[in-house]
């Protein structure tokens, strides 16, 4: 799941996806990708404590995301949404450059990152929206 940002709305439903594509998958594996600067022990641990949900470290892959910041609002005075919208066009191509999933799950609401994700990298792609960047 493309997750470059801890919390929201969406993040119960990136963990409730997380386990039930384990249980439903012996053999699947999942990469997050994520900018937070924490180990995947913590990020683990963390939806356990908050959601009750917990899933096996093994099966789960964290791919760093060190272009976070280009969807930073401060970094657009004018024309914000526009910039955080092609922001995350970059991330995109950063993580999928790292990393490359059958499924492309986006639970933040980037919808500017599934033609990304499906015509230049050929993945399925499947989303969540929550809140959507530009509704």
């Amino acid at each position: 799941p493309f997750k470059p940002r801890g919390g929201g709305g969406g993040e119960r439903v990136l963990w409730c996806a997380v386990q039930a594509t384990l249980e439903a998958k012996p053999t699947a594996s999942i990469v997050i990708y994520t900018g937070d600067a924490v180990s995947k022990k913590v990020i683990l641990d963390k939806a356990e404590a908050r959601f009750g949900l917990r899933v096996e470290a093994s099966r789960v892959r964290l791919v760093r995301l060190r272009c976070r910041a280009v969807v930073e609002p401060r970094f657009y005075p004018a024309f914000t949404l526009l910039g955080q919208s092609l922001g995350t066009v970059v991330l995109a191509l950063e993580a999928l450059c790292k990393l490359v999933p059958e499924v492309f799950i986006d639970t933040m609401g980037c919808a500017f990152t599934y033609p990304v994700a499906r015509l230049v990298f050929g993945c399925n792609v499947a989303c969540y929206t929550h809140y959507p960047t530009i509704s």
